[in-house]
């Protein structure tokens, strides 16, 4: 079969690392990927694209017309998205809309949630009375699952470490080192920023590492550093470090850092 997997940007979020993932895994079944994604986009990271177009067929469009292009070229398309409805559906293809968030809105063929207990609570939501004419709309549309949901997670799969980068942040071995990283907007819980800058005061042992993180101190013993792009970049960072941060205040339902982290 031949799968379209859609981002609406390429970059180094958990979006596109776990479409990759599951694309990944359905090349080496026997399939054929194309990543679709809006070539217009601010968001796109450019290491990030050319690191995919080595390895699957790109389709990028840069209107809703060639959008709309791409239609019928494939045997299912899959959609990763907040859940509610955007106009990024097909009309005559298997569309698989896969949601990240709290959000009740079913359509395409199939609608499902990131994590078990999403798929659970928006299942539970279904059966109110509100949200069961939404969902007999969205049956009539097509959708074969608008009111009992099933999940399915994010995945990773790292390589083992090549590398400490201890050494490349000039940090001692026996330091106790704090990592972050994620999106750049993602750690934004100002107890926690106080609470690392608070430690680094107290604990001359510890660092902070805050990779693809707005500096919120200048701590000699914290270091800023930029995003990295690769799993293995990942593997070394994580391999590094003594403990995993993270502190999202839009909270997660099933974040790829921390899956990465455990």
């Amino acid at each position: 079969m031949h799968f379209l997997f859609h981002d609406n940007f390429i970059s180094e979020r958990g979006t596109t690392t776990t479409i990759s993932h599951y694309a990944r895994e359905l090349v080496r079944r026997g399939h054929d990927v194309s990543i679709s994604y809006d070539a217009t986009s601010p968001s796109n990271v450019p290491e990030v694209v050319a690191g995919l177009n080595t390895e699957f067929s790109l389709a990028p469009y840069v209107s809703r017309r060639s959008f709309k292009e791409l239609d019928g070229r494939f045997d299912a398309a899959y959609f990763r998205k907040s859940g509610v409805k955007d106009g990024k559906v097909f009309e005559n293809t298997p569309s698989l809309v896969h949601c990240v968030f709290q959000n009740y809105d079913p359509h395409g063929v199939w609608y499902g949630y990131i994590s078990e207990w999403l798929a659970r609570t928006m299942s539970a939501q279904a059966k109110t009375i509100r949200s069961q004419f939404r969902a007999r709309m969205a049956e009539r549309a097509g959708c074969l699952n608008a009111s009992e949901f099933d999940w399915l997670p994010s995945c990773t799969a790292l390589p083992e470490a090549t590398a400490v980068e201890r050494y490349s942040w000039d940090v001692p071995e026996t330091a106790f080192v704090v990592l972050r990283y994620g999106a750049w907007s993602s750690f934004d819980v100002p107890s926690v920023r106080q609470a690392v800058s608070r430690a680094l005061d107290s604990r001359p042992d510890m660092y902070f590492i805050g990779v693809n993180t707005p500096p919120f101190t200048d701590h000699p013993r914290a270091r800023f550093l930029p995003a990295v792009y690769t799993e293995q970049e990942k593997a070394n960072l994580l391999a590094s470090a003594d403990l995993f941060l993270h502190a999202r205040s839009n909270g997660e339902s099933f974040g790829l850092a921390i899956l990465e982290a455990l």
